[in-house]
């Protein structure tokens, strides 16, 4: 018997019906999750063509949400101790600054057109880079404001903070030195001179603040300075493909890879004499650590794999295949575990350094290009 019009009429409204209750369901959940991630600790991921900028709730690897930044981001960055995320594109001459508790957005004019952002080691101060000219703003976050401009600089490559948040130091284009900024003045101070006959390409520096390594465009090598007086220290000699040489979160180890010999280079305590050189891999621009500094993770992007080496015994422990080739990821400020976005699997891979292990593959809607959360644990630029 076939039934009539009327059964399936109510057949139709009972699946409407229950359709109905089953997004109403999903939406309070995802309102929920919003509601008990802490905004400040959750793991957000940058999505290629995309304004809206996914988090992961840490405690359970799950999506909780998604903020609206305002624009498509070049870059983000994070004002942790007042909840605030910064986002850049690269075009417009001003920053968004998104509430991440009300996710309202404020667009702040800066005078520059911003390529790269940095915030202070207290996550209160950013500073933004024109690329092009040189010029870096310092910004007030809490009045919305432009605190000062320093122009005169030639055209950035990198920056970054000093651990007590009161200098920037900005790597470029001119020879053999550093420019330095006052960030309490908003002035610029004598640079410091790298000991190199080219300029620099990247920045990194200690935990303790005392050393800055530097990158040099001309490779062959990498720059040490003694911040504490201001001067060179004999550069870390190594490839002339290596990349900037990647301090430890406790400063214990440095960690230089060099992309044309595939090796891995371990300094204990920055000390030639204490230098390990292990087998790695090329296509290396990052290198993580974690687990109490007794785990180096060293991405590649030509074999599509993490690399893991035991900083204690100063040898390879493993390789994870990974289903894409890994872009800029995190690790979280305990150093538990590390959030590597795969752009090209359209995932982000969860690495649990106690277990050494993936486990999980967190699936996002499009091309996650960058990770970004507060704390991260040790220094990278």
């Amino acid at each position: 018997m076939k039934p009539n019009s009327a059964s399936q009429g109510n057949h139709r409204i009972g699946r409407l019906i229950l359709a109905l209750f089953a997004l109403l369901a999903a939406a309070t959940a995802a309102h929920a999750n919003e509601d008990t991630v802490d905004m400040t600790h959750a793991v957000f991921v940058t999505m290629a063509g995309s304004p809206l900028v996914p988090f992961i709730d840490p405690d359970t690897d799950r999506i909780a949400g998604t903020i609206d930044a305002g624009l498509v981001p070049q870059q983000i960055a994070l004002a942790s101790p007042i909840a605030k995320l910064l986002a850049i594109d690269g075009k417009a001459s001003s920053v968004n600054l998104v509430d991440l508790v009300t996710g309202s957005i404020r667009t702040v004019p800066l005078g520059i057109v911003p390529g790269r952002v940095t915030v202070s080691s207290d996550g209160l101060l950013p500073a933004l880079a024109d690329l092009g000219s040189g010029d870096v703003v310092l910004l007030d976050l809490l009045r919305h404001r432009v605190l000062g401009r320093v122009g005169g600089l030639s055209p950035s490559r990198d920056m970054v903070f000093s651990a007590n948040s009161r200098t920037l130091y900005v790597a470029g284009k001119s020879q053999g030195a550093i420019d330095v900024i006052d960030a309490t003045t908003v002035r610029r101070e004598t640079a410091i001179a790298t000991g190199l006959p080219y300029g620099s390409l990247a920045l990194s520096r200690t935990s303790n603040g005392r050393r800055l390594f530097v990158q040099p465009d001309g490779g062959g090598g990498v720059g040490v300075l003694d911040l504490e007086h201001g001067g060179p220290l004999s550069p870390i000699h190594s490839g002339p493909a290596s990349t900037v040489a990647f301090p430890s979160a406790s400063g214990a180890y440095l960690l230089v890879a060099d992309n044309q010999l595939g090796t891995l280079t371990v300094l204990r305590d920055g000390d030639a004499p204490e230098t390990t050189v292990l087998k790695a891999a090329t296509g290396v621009d990052i290198i993580y650590t974690a687990w109490f500094d007794t785990l180096a993770l060293v991405p590649s992007t030509t074999t599509r794999t993490l690399l893991l080496y035991d900083l204690e015994a100063v040898r390879p422990v493993g390789t994870i295949s990974l289903s894409a080739a890994p872009a800029r990821g995190a690790v979280t400020p305990d150093g538990q575990k590390l959030y590597l976005p795969l752009p090209d699997a359209g995932q982000v891979a969860v690495i649990d350094a106690r277990r050494r292990a993936l486990v999980a593959s967190i699936v996002v809607a499009g091309h996650p290009t960058s990770i970004l959360l507060a704390g991260s644990y040790g220094i990278c630029h």
